[in-house]
C-alpha cells in the first residue's frame, strides 16, 4: 500500500489533505459488526496454502467448522524437529484434541497424543493459534493476536485513529489506528494497524512492539493481501508476510524471523463432521469416546460395607420382632 510507507512505529507518510477523523465510538461499532460477520462467514471453510517459515517450507491444509479445526502440515524438507516426521496433523474440537504424525510420505498416520481434558483442549487451541490465525483468520488478527480480544483489554488505548480517502494508488478508503497498552501481562506494548473497511475491516498492515524490558523488545510487522468480499461478506487471505526482529540496546539480537503464506485454493461448505474423526485418517474412532469417570475403590467398598451393615440391622430387627411375637404362643 503506497501511502503507508512507515518510517517508524505508528507513523505514516501520506498526503495530510487525504486524512479525516473517525471517532473511536464509530470505529468500535463498525468493527464489532465486522467481527460478527467474520465469525459467521468462517463457520465452514477449507483452504490449501503454501508456507515459508524462515529456512523451511510446507503446504498446509486447514479446515474449520463451528468450534472445530483441523490442520495438516506437510513438510517439504527437514522440520525444526530435525525431520522426525514429514507430516503433522492436529484436530481440536470442544470435546477432544488429538495429534497425528507420519515419518515418511505414504506411511499411515500414527496417533501421537489424544486428550479429553477441557484444559488441554483450550491449551491446544492457544498453541495452534498462530497457524490458524495467519491462514484462516488473518483478516481479524495480527498474526497470532486477535484484534477483537485486544480491543476488549482494559488497558487498551487508542492514541490516534484516522480515515484515508482513496488515492491513485489506493482505490478504496482505509483507516489507520495507533494504540498503546500498559498491561504487563499482555503481549503487546504499542502498535499501528491499517484496516480496510471495504473488506469488512480486514487488517492490511500492522507494526507492533512487545517490551520484555525497556531495552529488550520485539517488533512484529506484517502485510496481508485478500480476495474481494465473498458471497458471505468476508474476504479470504491470498498472500501474507510477517517478520519478527528482536532488539536489545537498540541492536538486533538475532536474525529476523520471516514467515509468508500464499493461498492455493479455498472453498466454503465443504467441511464435514467426519473430518474431525480418527477414522478419516485411517485409524479407529474408539479412542475418541470420553473415558468413564474413575471409580474410587475405597469409597465403593465403604458404600458396599454400609449397605451390608444396614441389611444386617434390618434383618436383626425383623428377627427380634418375630421372636417377640412367637413367645406368647409358646406359654
Amino acid at each position: 500500500m503506497a501511502i503507508f510507507s512507515k518510517t517508524a512505529l505508528g507513523q505514516t507518510n501520506g498526503n495530510a489533505n487525504s486524512r479525516s477523523i473517525i471517532s473511536e465510538r464509530e470505529f468500535r461499532n463498525q468493527y464489532a459488526n465486522a467481527v460478527k460477520k467474520f465469525k459467521s462467514g468462517y463457520q465452514n471453510v477449507e483452504c490449501h496454502i503454501d508456507c515459508s517459515y524462515s529456512k523451511y517450507k510446507l503446504q498446509a491444509h486447514l479446515l474449520a467448522k463451528d468450534d472445530s479445526v483441523v490442520g495438516i502440515m506437510n513438510y517439504a524438507k527437514a522440520t525444526p524437529l530435525q525431520g522426525q516426521y514429514c507430516s503433522n496433523l492436529f484436530c481440536i474440537t470442544p470435546n477432544y484434541v488429538f495429534h497425528l504424525d507420519k515419518t515418511k510420505p505414504g506411511a499411515p498416520y500414527l496417533l501421537s497424543s489424544i486428550s479429553h481434558d477441557k484444559k488441554q483442549v483450550i491449551r491446544a487451541r492457544a498453541i495452534t493459534a498462530r497457524d490458524l490465525d495467519i491462514y484462516l483468520f488473518a483478516a481479524s488478527s495480527m498474526f497470532e493476536v486477535s484484534v477483537e480480544t485486544m480491543l476488549e483489554m482494559p488497558s487498551f488505548k487508542i492514541e490516534k485513529i484516522e480515515r484515508y480517502a482513496p488515492t491513485e494508488d489506493e482505490a478504496e478508503e482505509v483507516v489507520s489506528l495507533d494504540f498503546s497498552m500498559n498491561d504487563d501481562t499482555w503481549i503487546l506494548t504499542k502498535g499501528h494497524l491499517v484496516f480496510a473497511p471495504y473488506l469488512n475491516w480486514a487488517v492490511l498492515e500492522y507494526n507492533c512492539r512487545c517490551n520484555f524490558t525497556n531495552n529488550n523488545y520485539v517488533i512484529y510487522s506484517g502485510i496481508n493481501n485478500f480476495t474481494p468480499l465473498q458471497k458471505n461478506g468476508v474476504p479470504i487471505l491470498k498472500y501474507a508476510e510477517h517478520k519478527e526482529i528482536h532488539y536489545e540496546d537498540e541492536k538486533i539480537l538475532s536474525p529476523a524471523s520471516n514467515y509468508s503464506v500464499k493461498l492455493l485454493n479455498f472453498s466454503f461448505g465443504t467441511v464435514d463432521d467426519s473430518d474431525f474423526l480418527l477414522s478419516n485418517y485411517g485409524l479407529p474412532d474408539s479412542p475418541l469416546a470420553a473415558p468413564r469417570p474413575a471409580t474410587n475403590n475405597l469409597m465403593q467398598w465403604f458404600l458396599i460395607g454400609n449397605g451390608i451393615l444396614l441389611a444386617l440391622i434390618v434383618f436383626s430387627i425383623i428377627l427380634q420382632r418375630f421372636r417377640t411375637v412367637r413367645s406368647p404362643e409358646n406359654l
